[in-house]
Order: structure tokens, then sequence, then C-alpha cells
């Protein structure tokens, strides 16, 4: 019995309990392996799902939100693609989401819903992690996943309706569905791997840069395994050489070698090794060469199908998303084309948030501290077996760029241009001989871990070299660093000594549960807190409470005139300046978005939302009526580092013990003066600038400066210390603030006049004063197509002295006439960038006298003459960005609204710059995306200034002379409104956001309202416009309906 219980202890020793573990059967290991999923799946379940609506919605949050709420109320025509909002397939998706929540008959669109595919793509990518257990061991797919179901970043971008997450989630999918095809050779995963890629390419542009460092890989490796090593396992060509040509060897061997080794590069032996494979067939005993032949073609046609068939799958996708469903044709051309101009050239040349090199490391470090660890431990790990060198030339090669990148803040002489090209090219040779080194020692099952660390290390490199430093660009970083740190995990765990196992078992659970407290703070505690530096430009809660307010109070209204049956005419006014994310939050409420231009008009608004600048213009218009507020709209927090780091060498800091100190040596005022900075931190040069301006004579300031002095290590330490753990920061955050006026008494709204209608009468919610508008012989041509007389979001037309009318088919990329009565006659014109070839033009205007047609070739940035009957003549560009309309004036000179650049530009009818006009802003003679312009009986120019709600007249010079505002031009999805004249005098405005054609005189005054919507024929979203003076009529064009409407009004 003593024995057989000796045995018994002896076998439940630690070491006899491990071994078997290790040795236990599959089946109880994986049960161990998909309880500890289960649990972690449950995490996740909870962390992407729960209380996803709260958080204020971020700027880009609105953008992206709203977008889809317009596609799922109006449909897929109404978006096109736009690189500055990147890819369309998130607007679909959530639209989808909006409709799936209304049962499909209704749009029910919420906070919550709208990150609701985040999460989903979330939760999904941590389903492909566990799907990696079939290309690597059970452990590394235990500890990626636990890695990635707790990681801040992943967490806090799966409940953000940004594009990043979706586009990891593709790029994880793409490697997964590849690896599956490789091993499992089944080719529905290369089909499933291609249409990944379409994905990924019509959901954001980071794609680009994904694939960039996937081919790479695969030609370093490729370049590596099979030049190099080919070269030195066949040396014949070089031997046969050497004994024929001995003389010439010996002085040229270097480039012999160097050539052959091109001539390897440039095919890398691919088609070379692929094609010897095949043709083995031929080589057997049994051959018959036409056979042969034959089942060599068969074989390669069986290799090439499943490429073929997944090429087609990313045409179609590709097109489907690109093209809006078909609808805008040109996003073709865009989703190519578009990205390269504003993210490559116009983004990376001008910098629009740069930052310093070490921006993600630091990030990285803060948020991901047990990730980056172990990635750096595990490529040590991985490495220093196989080959020491490379795992020195990594580690020397990381510390020198980023001790070198945080060293240009403080040492000025580090940014000087010889220093920093010489730092670059040492830094560059250093990381690519580490890679080189790394690839060629983890070879054959070392593979993927040499693919996961170089996609890793490429992640971080470029988009810390890239010019756009923003948190949501540290998923693309943070995924493959997750990946590498659980197969760094694994491999520890599996193959370490017991020594390692407990030292990384206890620096493992330490920093999980700090990233645990990380990830529950940025995620349920400050996830819309400026000071979390993972929040960039955030919402403030200001905004979430006004838009709150502003529901309460609509609702309100609403009940009220259901109980009383009289309906009100209110709105809120919200000044374009702080129109985002309020344009998301009010989406479903009447909102216009500019400020009162009168105390009339203010009598309709229940609130008045206006940017600090523009307040007190728009006050006195309020007083006695609306009570003022001051509200936050944007803050953020710029961590300023010279500041910290100059604590290291002195800090100055006011308290009990040096006022104490100061007593009997300074006067009482001044005593006074320096307990007001009690508590506060300064460096030297602040202090005795302070002093200074409170007027301390020179030993003042010596003695109270010194008195001041405290121990600045130690500052550091504390204010790195509070800031990790919390979040207090060291320099004052900063906000984009607005006025919140509410309206204090709601019983004085003006009541909605409804005014009897006659014939075709569309005049609505107008004053009394103003007469009804009757629509007769109305007639329509034209509807959707690329035919003769068919259109594709036709834009702005003009009529000739004949009565002809010229129309801009803007997405068909042409110019059609048609008769005064809309029959079709001629068009010309095709897409492209050469002369006579257009690439979506918007405006066209007519030089009668002179049988002149100018047409502003938009996005060719060009204006381009032609004759009457279509004949190019000239063309010309003048650094535009967009333009989008021209008017001639009596001495033939051209006025272009270069919408993009926020100008009016002067040309004689050759195309010679005469003047520049105007600037970017809100300003008299200043503009915010101009477009309509037209010519007055005086020669004046007006100019539909859009995004300031706005007409100004201006003299030909360009000297202001007046402007009114417009009540309409709301909304953001199309909003290019045109202008035509009348000889009376009277301008005629489109406002495509509400249907709607404006008719003011030239003082500002409304004089009547066309509600195109409700004429015969539901002109839903009018456009271009021209009046015809001989016969009283209006030309419009109908850009989603695609047709022209020609109409006689009468009073």
């Amino acid at each position: 019995m003593s024995r057989t219980k000796k045995i018994d202890k002896q076998e439940t020793s630690p070491e006899i309990a491990e071994k078997e573990t290790e040795n236990a059967p599959v089946y109880i290991k994986n049960r161990a392996f998909f309880i500890s999923l289960l649990f972690i799946l449950i995490y996740v379940l909870f962390t992407r799902f729960y209380d996803l609506g709260p958080r204020a919605f971020h700027h880009d949050e609105g953008i992206h939100a709203f977008y889809s709420w317009e596609i799922a109320n109006k449909g897929p025509a109404c978006y096109k693609y736009d690189p500055t909002y990147h890819g369309t397939a998130l607007y679909f998706a959530n639209a989808l989401v909006y409709r799936i929540w209304g049962g499909f008959l209704h749009v029910v669109a919420t906070d919550a819903n709208s990150r609701f595919i985040p999460a989903l793509c979330g939760l999904l990518i941590i389903l492909l992690f566990i799907n990696l257990r079939r290309i690597i061991d059970y452990r590394s797919v235990f500890f990626i996943t636990l890695l990635g179901a707790i990681s801040p970043t992943l967490v806090y971008f799966s409940r953000f309706l940004r594009h990043d997450i979706h586009v990891a989630l593709c790029s994880l999918a793409i490697v997964v569905t590849f690896l599956y095809y490789w091993r499992l050779k089944n080719s529905d995963y290369i089909s499933y791997c291609f249409a990944m890629v379409a994905l990924s390419f019509v959901t954001k542009e980071d794609t680009y840069i994904t694939l960039f460092i996937f081919f790479s890989f695969a030609f370093f490796k490729l370049l590596i395994e099979k030049s190099l090593n080919t070269l030195y396992s066949e040396p014949d060509i070089m031997t046969y050489l050497s004994k024929s040509y001995p003389e010439i060897i010996k002085e040229k061997r270097y480039r012999l070698f160097l050539s052959i080794l091109f001539l390897r590069i440039i095919t890398l032996n691919t088609l070379e090794y692929y094609l010897e494979d095949k043709v083995q067939l031929v080589k057997t005993k049994d051959f018959v060469p036409v056979d042969s032949l034959k089942r060599v073609i068969t074989d390669i046609k069986k290799d090439i199908s499943p490429y073929l068939h997944g090429i087609f799958v990313f045409i179609t996708i590709y097109t489907v998303f690109f093209t809006s469903f078909f609808t805008n044709p040109s996003g073709l051309f865009r989703g190519v084309i578009g990205f390269f101009s504003y993210w490559v050239f116009n983004q990376q040349m001008a910098p629009r948030i740069p930052g310093p090199f070490y921006y993600y490391i630091s990030k990285l470090c803060l948020y991901e501290s047990v990730t980056l660890l172990f990635c750096l431990i595990g490529i040590g790990y991985l490495l220093i077996k196989k080959d020491r060198l490379s795992t020195a030339v990594f580690y020397s090669a990381l510390i020198f760029i980023y001790l070198y990148s945080f060293a240009q803040d403080t040492v000025p002489v580090l940014s000087q241009k010889y220093v920093l090209y010489t730092a670059c090219a040492i830094g560059f040779f250093y990381v690519l001989w580490g890679i080189f080194r790394m690839i060629f020692y983890l070879e054959g099952e070392g593979t993927f871990t040499a693919f996961i660390i170089y996609w890793s290390l490429s992640s971080l490199f470029i988009y810390s070299y890239a010019q756009e430093k923003v948190p949501w660009l540290m998923v693309h970083i943070v995924l493959p660093f997750t990946i590498l740190a659980g197969m760094c995990l694994g491999k520890i765990f599996n193959e370490g000594k017991a020594y390692y196992k407990f030292a990384a078992s206890i620096i493992l659970i330490i920093l999980l549960f700090f990233n645990i407290y990380s990830s529950y703070r940025l995620n349920f505690k400050m996830g819309d807190d400026p000071r979390e530096p993972m929040v960039f430009t955030q919402t403030t809660r200001d905004v979430v409470e006004t838009s709150h307010k502003l529901r309460e109070i609509a609702g309100e209204l609403k009940k009220k005139e259901q109980e009383t049956g009289e309906k009100k005419n209110y709105t809120i006014f919200v000044d374009n300046e702080v129109s985002w994310p309020f344009v998301w939050y009010l989406r479903d409420l009447p909102v216009q978005y500019s400020l009162p231009g009168s105390a009339e008009d203010a009598q309709r608004g229940i609130a008045v939302l206006s940017s600090i600048e523009k307040s007190n213009s728009v006050e006195s218009y309020l007083v006695g009526k609306f009570s003022g507020e001051h509200k936050k709209l944007r803050a953020w927090w710029i961590a300023d580092m010279k500041r910290l780091y100059s604590y290291l060498w002195k800090y100055y800091e006011i308290d009990d013990n040096v006022i104490e100190g100061l007593k009997n040596k300074i006067s009482h005022d001044k005593l006074q003066v320096i307990t007001c900075l009690k508590g506060k931190a300064f460096t030297r040069e602040e202090i005795i600038s302070s002093l200074i301006k409170l007027d301390f004579d020179e030993e003042e300031i010596k003695f109270t400066a010194d008195s001041f002095s405290k121990n600045g290590i130690e500052a550091f330490l504390g204010y790195l210390y509070r800031f990790i753990f919390f979040r207090e920061v060291w320099n004052d955050t900063g906000s984009t603030d607005y006025m919140f006026y509410l309206k204090k008494d709601f019983s004085d709204l003006p009541v909605l006049e409804a005014k009897p209608l006659s014939g075709y009468n569309v005049a609505q919610e107008r004053p009394v004063t103003m007469s009804p508008t009757i629509c007769k012989d109305i007639v329509l041509t034209g509807n959707k197509g690329f035919g003769k007389g068919q259109f594709n979001f036709p834009r702005d037309l003009d009529i000739d002295s004949a009565g002809n009318i010229y129309v801009v088919d803007s997405l068909n990329h042409r110019i059609q006439k048609f008769s005064s009565a809309g029959s079709y006659l001629s068009s010309w014109g095709e897409q492209g960038s050469q002369e006579g070839r257009f690439q979506e033009p918007c405006g066209i205007e007519i030089d009668c006298s002179r049988g002149y047609v100018f047409i502003a070739d938009t996005w060719n940035h060009r204006i381009q003459r032609f004759s009457a009957d279509g004949q190019f003549q000239l063309s010309w560009s003048g650094e535009f960005y967009g333009p989008r309309d021209l008017a001639v004036d009596s001495n033939g000179d051209i006025y272009v609204t270069d919408t993009g650049n926020c100008l009016i530009k002067k040309y004689n009818n050759k195309g010679e710059l005469l003047a520049t006009i105007g600037s970017k802003g809100s300003g008299d003679g200043q503009f915010q995306e101009p477009i309509g312009i037209a010519m007055d009986k005086a020669g004046n120019i007006l100019v539909a200034d859009t995004w300031n709600q706005r007409v100004q007249i201006l003299k030909p010079d360009g000297t202001f002379v007046s402007k009114f505002d417009i009540s309409g031009w709301y909304g953001n999805s199309i909003r290019e409104p045109y202008i035509a004249m009348a000889s009376s005098g009277n301008c005629f405005l489109t406002d495509t956001s509400q249907s709607k054609i404006l008719e003011y005189d030239l003082k500002g005054k409304l004089l009547s309202v066309l509600q195109t919507d409700s004429i015969l024929g539901k002109m839903s979203a009018p456009i271009g416009i021209a009046y015809r003076e001989e016969d009283k009529k209006l030309i419009i064009s109908d850009i989603t309906g695609n047709c022209i409407h020609i109409i006689s009004l009468e009073k």
C-alpha cells in the first residue's frame, strides 16, 4: 500500500502532469482549446456589440452614416464614388442595415445600428484568427485570438464607423483564403481570395498598400530562393565561361555574375519552372507527341481556370460598387485615377495631417504593449538560433530609426537635409539587409512566419512614413502585429524552456490586465474624451445633448400640431461652418444650413447654431427672443512633447512652500498674483516670460525662478505615470466652439399657410404676397441611356441665337444639341483627356455674337472652346480644380467658377488670364464652393456662392457690389446650383436639395417658387437652367431623371 501511494504521489508531480498534458489525446486538447475560445468569443461579442450608441459620433462617422441614410432613402444613384470619402462598400452595407432594421419597408437609422457593420467586422476578424488553426499550431491560434480579442485598437475601431476595420477584415481574409487554397488545392478559395481583394478595393484605398506588401514579399522570396539558389546550384555557365575566356572572367567576374543574376531576377524563374514541370510529361516512355501536347495544354487550362474565374468575380464586384450599381459608369475610372490623384499626389505632396515618424510606435507602446513586446521578443527568439546577425541587424535598425526620429524633435540639427538624408540611407540599408537575411533564413515551414514579420514591419514603416498620421490607420499595423505576437507566444510555450514559459506567463498576465483596463477605459469610459490619445478631434457631448434637446422640442411641436390641427412653419438654422455632425444628428428634422438673414426670418427658427465667428452678426436678430449658450463642437488634445521633454532638464512649479518662502522677499501684490499660479507647471522660458509681464525686476526674477525649481526627472516621470494610468495631461485641450441659441417661446412661431393651387401651380410655403406660379405647355425630352437624345446625369445647358438647346451630358462625356422644341439634332465628344474629349464636363456658355461654345471640362481641369457645330478650336488649363460653370460678357471675356479653389477667373476668348477674383471664405467677395455664374444687363457678375448659401453680385473687375441669402441649397448630396437671367433683371436659381426653382430680383426678394417634383413629369433634381426670352420658357435639366423639361410659366 505504501508503495502504491508513493507511486501515485510521484505521478501527480508537476513534471509528470506537464508531460501528460503534452501527450494528452488530441480530442482532450481540442476540447480545452474550444472551451477557451468559447470564453474569448463571449468576451468579443460583449466588447464589440454592447452599448454601441452612446459615444458621440465623430465628424467622419457622421458623414458615413448620413450618406448611407441617403442611399437607404433614395437608392444607390444618389451616391457616387469620391476618393475624399473612400470606397462605396461601407455606404451600401450600412444602407442595407437601415433597411433591414425597418423591415425593408422603412428606413430605421440609429447611432447604434450605424456601428453594427464595424462590430460585425470585428467579430469576423476574430473568427478568421480561429481559422488559422489549419495553418499554424493550436497554441499560437489561441494566443492570436486572445490578443485580438483584448486589443484596445481593434475593439475601438470595431465600434467606430470607418472603413479601416472593413479593410483589415478583407486583408486577413485574403491571407487566409489564399493559404487555404495553397494547402487544400481547392479552387473555390482562389475565387474567395479575389472577392476579398475586390471588396477591399471598393472599401478603402489602403488596399494598394496592403497588396504592395503582399506582392513585394512574394518578389523578395522568389528572388532569394529561386534566383540566388539556382545561380549557386547551377555553376555550369560560369564554369564554361571560366574555361573558355579565363582572362575576361578574371577581370569581369563580378559584372558577369550580376548580369546573369539580373536576367534571372527579371523572370524570377517562375514561368521556366512551371513549364518545365508540365513538359516532364513528354519525357515518359509512352511518348506520343500530339497526345502529350494536348495533356500539357489541358493541364495549363486547368491551372489557369480558377484564376480566370477569380478575375471575373473581382471585376464584377469592382464594377457593381464603383458604378453605384450601374448608375455611375465614370466611377470605374475614378476608382483608380481618383485614388492616385487625391491620396498619392495631393495628400502626400501637401500633407493634410502630418506627424512624427514615431507617431504609431508611441501609440503601440501605449495601447498594444503586450503585442509589441512579444513581437520584439519573438522576432529575436525566432531568428537568433538560425542567424544572430539578422537579429542584430533588425534590432539595431529599429532602435536607430526611432531614436533618430525622437531626437529630431529636440535637436534641430538632425532635421538638416545632409544629416537627414544620411540617416535615412543608413536606416534603409539596415532594414533592407535585415529583410533579405530574415527571408533567406526562414525558409520552408518558416515562410509564413517570415511573411508575417515582413507584413508587420512593412506596415509599421510605410504608415510611419506616409503623410497622414491618424489613429485609425493603426488598425493596419496592429492586425499583423497581433498574429506575429501570438505566433511568438505559441513558439515560446511549445518549444521554450520552463523558465522562459514562466517569465512569459508573468509578463503576459500583467500586460493582459493592463490591456483590458486600457480597452475598457477607451471604449466604455473615455470613448469621446479628447485626452484619450486614440480619440482624434472628437465630437463633444455638447453636440449630442444639443441634438437630443432639439429632437425633444421638434417632437413636442409635432404632437401639438396633431392635437390642434394647426401646422407651424419652423426650422433649425445651422451655420455651414458647424454643420457636421449635425447633418447626421438632425437628418430628419427641418433644418436650414445657413443663418437667418433678418429678424423676420429668424422668427421661423426654434434654434440657431452658429460658429463663434458669425455669432455677432446673427445675435442682433435674436435679442430678447432667444437664449444663447456657448458650447464645444469638436475637441482635441495634441501632446506637447517638447514641453514634456523640457521637464527633464528643468521643471518649475509653485506650491505652498514656495509661497511661504517668498512672503518677505516680494511685495504683497506680486505674491497674490503668484499665488493664483499655484499648482501649475512651467518651463524656464515660460516662468521668466510670466514674471517679466508681472513687472518683476531682474533680481526678483532670478531668486523667484530659482525658488520654483524642482526635480525635473521626478516631475517628468510623475507626468508620464499619471498620463498612462489616469490620462492626466500636461498641456491644455483645444476645441472648435459654437453658439446654441434656443427660442424662448414657441407659441409665436408663424403658421404654415396652405395656398390654393391653380393648374399646375407649384408654389408652396411662400409669403402671402407672392403670386402663384402656373406651369403649362410642359415638354419632356430624353431618358437614361447612351444613345442619341438620351442622358446620363445632364447638368448645365444654354441656348444659342436660334433657340437651339445645348446640354452637357456629364457622365456620357459629351455635349448634345436639340432644337427649340426639344428634338435631337447632334452631339459631340467622348470620354478622354485629348482635345475635344471630356471627363465629366459640367458647365456650358454660348457666345452668340461670336459663335463660340465654351465648355467647363471639369475633371480634366480645363476649358475647351468649340464652334457652334462642335468643331474643336482650342483649350486651356489655368491651375483649375474642378471648374463648374462659365459666363461671357459683351467684350467676349470669359468668367470661370474655379470651384475647388473657391475663385472666379477671368480670361479672354483665347484663354489668356486677365484677372483672379475672390478667395476662400465667407466675407464679401469671398467664396465657398462657387458653382453657377451669369451676367446681368448691367454687365455685373452673379455668382452662386453655394456653401455660403447666397448669391454675390460683383463688377467685372471683381469689386463687390451686393449679396443676398438663399432659402435653399441644403444638404450634401447634389448641391450644384446654376443661374439663368431674364431680361427683366430677375434671376432663376436651381435648388436640387429641395426640388425647386427659385426666382429672385437683384435686391434679394424671393418672387416665386417652382416646386418641380409636383409638376407633370416629376422633376426630382433640377440642376441646369436657361431662360428663353422669345417665348418666355424655362429649360431645366433633371440630373437624376435624366431628361430636359421645357416649361412655360405664367403668374
